[in-house]
């Protein structure tokens, strides 16, 4: 599969509406932004932030192109990253932005790692309890998009997603119209890089600097599971490609 230099941030139609004043925000210079707070989502980072590229193009290195972010705003743009589909799964959320759902699942994360759950959910908590019963509840939900988007549209993983953008485009791999209104990436827990999934280390890093910073905050009793709810795709069941 080859992939164009814009392939990345085209394929993801929230990536850049979604976020909103983040990115109007992050006009600033590189060295200008706080180093404690991810320059899309304003989430907290605990130590060297990552590299978000504004046009999309990672040759583009000049500081007006680039945003300091954590990993779940950096892997919107990872769909060319030979670990993309072990990081994201492609979901169906159009009632939620990119930025929305990056803030949701980076708080799951996080609450997992303090219950002794994995945060990328592939084991149970060191005990059951009903803010562990919560947490995979909300997961849950957010899994269940992702059964309806590929249920809808045959499409299971961040690859197929790249396929169908090329297919549509193949100089830019821009996403097709009906794709637009809800396609989202979720965030699978892990991050890799040198081999190694760091998005543990990352966690547990960050935790640290936030219970530092201020006790947290107890998990929502609003927050409810995406699947209560679930609108039918704008597009074709079979119109793939």
């Amino acid at each position: 599969m080859t992939t164009s230099a814009t392939l990345s941030i085209s394929v993801h139609p929230s990536s850049l509406g979604g976020y909103g004043q983040g990115l109007r925000a992050a006009g600033r210079k590189g060295a200008e932004t706080s180093r404690l707070q991810c320059q899309l989502c304003g989430l907290p980072i605990a130590g060297d932030p990552l590299i978000f590229f504004r046009d999309g193009d990672r040759r583009h290195c000049h500081a007006d192109n680039l945003v300091e972010a954590c990993p779940a705003c950096v892997l919107v743009q990872g769909a060319g990253r030979l670990t993309a589909a072990r990081e994201s799964l492609p979901i169906w959320l159009p009632e939620m932005s990119q930025r929305g759902l990056n803030r949701l699942t980076s708080s799951l994360h996080e609450r997992a790692h303090t219950i002794g759950l994995p945060v990328d959910f592939s084991g149970p908590p060191r005990e059951d309890s009903p803010i562990s019963r919560h947490i995979l509840k909300i997961w849950a939900g957010l899994l269940d998009r992702w059964i309806l988007l590929r249920e809808t549209a045959e499409i299971r993983t961040v690859t197929d997603v790249v396929d169908i953008c090329l297919a549509h485009d193949p100089v830019r791999g821009t996403c097709p119209l009906r794709l637009v209104p809800g396609l989202r990436f979720l965030h699978r827990g892990r991050f890799y890089a040198g081999g190694q999934d760091v998005y543990p280390t990352f966690i547990a890093r960050n935790r640290q600097f936030r219970e530092a910073a201020a006790p947290a905050a107890p998990l929502s009793a609003t927050a409810t599971s995406p699947s209560a709810s679930r609108p039918e795709p704008a597009f074709a069941v079979r119109a793939v490609g």
